[in-house]
């Protein structure tokens, strides 16, 4: 199947303490990730729009999630293509209300007809969520190359009943406990668009269809352990093959590991196992530095590479991306191809 263009992307990213650091420190660029004061915080950075801490959760979640998708919508406005949304959502298990989407119902039919979006459709939870929701997508873009498909996913580790879950089942770095990681927050968003042939001339961001996976990994591995990375790097080796490419052609793995020393080393095995060059492959973690974001990892890594690939000379290649949904239960990879200008051709 043809790989679909990032016709436009978006993200909003918490900001304060370790997270800030993900809005200076990335190569990425990010010119499109804008920060958001969260947690503690009781304004939101523009282009939220300022909110009491008192509001429902789900309030606070659309409000960060609209403005992804407003920004991966900015380039195509004037465009009289049809426009499905595909969510990616929190996980109820994880302490979020089971009827989540449907209590977000207005919001999202309000933003739907502001942005002229024809239908909104929830599609998966988890890390891993985005991933599903994009391979949706290609469905329908197949079906209707003239279509627009906007993937988006939001979450926040820091409300309060879920931070709470999350502390009791030890999955958060305390002062005992380094293994675990940073609770999180994002929204992101990227709208895609079937594309007939790369145009050569331009830098362009092209995804190909998402490979999901089922595992039964545990979260964490018993000490001493590595975690489930067989699945992994099964679902790593598709994503590249299906791509019609091979290891060597990646000059980017960029994963949701958030850099405890785990996670590290299943993510290495799991590389190895798939038969990709780690020494040649530049390996990007932005958990480190943004915390667990949870549904709106697979849209933020795509909006990160995409960032790259437009503030960066770099030359044509592949970027992997990939995340896994707590315990491991759904893992999802994807390529994301680049192609590159004549250094004296103007950027698209």
């Amino acid at each position: 199947m043809k790989p679909l263009l990032i016709a436009g992307s978006g993200a909003v990213a918490a900001t304060g303490t370790r997270s800030w650091q993900v809005a200076t420190t990335l190569e990425a660029g990010l010119s499109r990730v804008q920060k958001l004061a969260r947690g503690a915080h009781a304004l939101w950075a523009n282009p939220c729009r300022s909110l009491p801490q008192t509001v429902r959760v789900e309030t606070r979640l659309f409000a960060a999630l609209a403005s992804a998708i407003e920004e991966a919508l900015a380039g195509l406005a004037g465009q009289s293509r049809r426009r499905v949304l595909y969510l990616a959502l929190p996980s109820p298990s994880l302490g979020w209300p089971a009827n989540l989407a449907e209590r977000m119902r207005p919001m999202l039919d309000d933003l739907c007809r502001q942005l002229l979006i024809s239908q909104w459709l929830y599609v998966c939870e988890g890390a891993a969520g985005g991933f599903s929701a994009a391979a949706a997508a290609f469905e329908l873009l197949q079906a209707e190359p003239e279509s627009v498909a906007v993937i988006a996913g939001a979450d926040n580790w820091l409300e309060p009943v879920v931070l709470q879950r999350a502390f009791d089942a030890g999955w958060l770095v305390t002062d005992t406990d380094d293994s675990g990681f940073i609770a999180g927050e994002a929204a992101a968003a990227v709208a895609l668009c079937a594309v007939a042939e790369p145009h050569r001339q331009r830098r362009q961001a092209l995804l190909h269809r998402p490979v999901c996976s089922h595992s039964t990994g545990r979260h964490p591995p018993p000490q001493g352990e590595l975690g489930e990375y067989a699945r992994w790097a099964e679902t790593l080796r598709r994503a590249i093959t299906e791509a019609g490419l091979r290891g060597e052609h990646l000059s980017d793995s960029w994963s949701d590991q958030d850099g405890d020393l785990w996670r590290v080393q299943t993510e290495r095995a799991a590389l190895d196992a798939a038969q990709i060059p780690t020494s040649q492959v530049e390996l990007r973690r932005p958990g480190a530095l943004l915390g667990n974001v949870g549904a709106a990892w697979a849209p933020l890594l795509w909006t990160l590479v995409t960032e790259q690939i437009r503030n960066q000379p770099l030359p044509p290649g592949a970027a992997l991306t990939t995340a896994a949904s707590l315990g491991g239960s759904l893992i999802g990879a994807a390529v994301i191809e680049r192609s590159a200008p004549p250094p004296e051709a103007a950027l698209d």
